[in-house]
C-alpha cells in the first residue's frame, strides 16, 4: 500500500464485518499490515477459519464470532471503531434458498451497522460492500453508476436496499458512508459457493479435478473480473478519501472477458487438454 494509505490507517480502530470471508479477510490482512487495530466479526456461515488462520497470532487482531443481527454486540464493537467495513452478507445462492434470512441479514444487518454508527457518534467512515448485481442484466456496456438498477435476486434487492439505507443515514444523520458495487472479484481464498460470482473458482475446481468446465449458454456472455488486491485498495481508499463520502462507486477492471475465453484460459493455465462443455 502507498505511504499515504499506511499513514491514514496506522493505529486506527477498524471493524470488518464478514472479515473471515473472501474479500473481508483480504481487507483484514491489509489493515493489519498498516498497523490498524482490527476487529473481525463473522458468523462463519460462509467465512472460513482458514482465511484468517495466518493472522490469529497478530496482537492487533480480535476475532468475534457473531452476526450482524446481534445489535447489542454491534453497538459494542462499533463504539471501539474509527472505521467500519461492512462486508457481512448472505450470498446469491443462499438468498434464493432462504429469502427471509437474506432480508434479515443483508438488509436488517446493514440497518444495524448504520444504527450502531449513529448511536456511537464517533465513526469516521462506514464502507458498505454492495454489488454489481443491483444492475441486473445491464442495458449498456460499460456499466456506469448512473445506469438504471434492476435487481434480479433477493441478494441483489437486499444490496440495493442497503445502499438506500446508507444514503438515508447520511442525509438525516450525517453518517459518512461510501457504497462500493463490486463486480467479479477473484483471487486466493475465493469460494465456489458464490454462484456466478465464483465462476473462476468453479472452473478451476473442475479443471483441476480433470472435469471439463461447464459453460452455460454459448459462452459469449461477458463479465468484468478484477483481482482482489485491486478491490482491497479501492476499499481502503473509500475508507479515508473525503471526496468519496455519500458516493457510489463501481469497483472493477473495466475490461470485458467472455465466459468461454475464461474457461479456455483456465484450461491452458492448468496444462490440460480438456474442452469446455457448453
Amino acid at each position: 500500500m502507498s505511504p499515504d494509505l499506511r499513514e491514514s490507517y496506522d493505529g486506527k480502530g477498524c471493524l470488518v464485518t464478514g472479515g473471515a470471508g473472501f474479500l473481508g479477510s483480504h481487507i483484514v490482512e491489509a489493515l493489519l499490515d498498516m498497523h490498524s487495530r482490527v476487529t473481525c466479526l463473522d458468523d462463519f456461515s460462509t467465512g472460513k477459519d482458514a482465511n484468517i488462520a495466518h493472522m490469529v497470532s497478530n496482537p492487533n487482531l480480535t476475532i468475534v464470532r457473531g452476526e450482524v443481527r446481534d445489535f447489542a454486540k454491534l453497538c459494542e464493537l462499533v463504539r471501539n471503531s474509527d472505521i467500519v467495513f461492512h462486508f457481512a452478507a448472505r450470498v446469491v445462492g443462499m438468498s434464493i434458498e432462504d429469502p427471509r434470512a437474506d432480508m434479515e441479514v443483508n438488509i436488517g444487518g446493514t440497518f444495524n451497522v448504520l444504527e450502531a454508527c449513529r448511536q456511537a457518534k464517533k465513526v469516521e467512515r462506514a464502507v458498505y460492500a454492495s454489488s454489481a448485481s443491483v444492475y441486473g442484466n445491464a442495458r449498456y456496456i460499460p456499466v456506469s453508476e448512473e445506469d438504471p438498477t434492476n435487481p434480479l435476486s433477493p441478494y441483489a434487492v437486499s444490496k440495493l436496499a442497503g445502499e438506500h439505507y446508507c444514503r438515508t443515514f447520511f442525509d438525516h444523520y450525517g453518517i459518512p458512508v461510501v457504497c462500493l458495487r463490486y463486480f467479479n472479484t477473484c483471487g486466493p481464498r475465493q469460494t465456489d459457493r458464490a454462484g456466478y460470482g465464483g465462476v473462476v473458482s468453479i472452473f478451476a475446481r473442475q479443471v483441476l479435478s480433470n472435469t471439463s468446465p461447464t459453460v452455460i449458454g454459448d459462452g459469449m456472455q461477458t463479465r468484468d473480473f478484477s483481482y482482489v488486491s485491486d478491490a482491497v485498495r479501492a476499499s481502503l481508499l473509500a475508507g479515508v478519501e473525503q471526496r468519496a463520502i455519500a458516493q457510489v462507486f463501481n469497483i472493477g477492471s473495466g475490461v470485458e472477458t467472455t465466459i468461454g475465453d475464461l474457461a479456455r484460459m483456465i484450461i491452458e493455465l492448468a496444462g490440460s487438454n480438456l474442452e469446455p462443455v457448453y
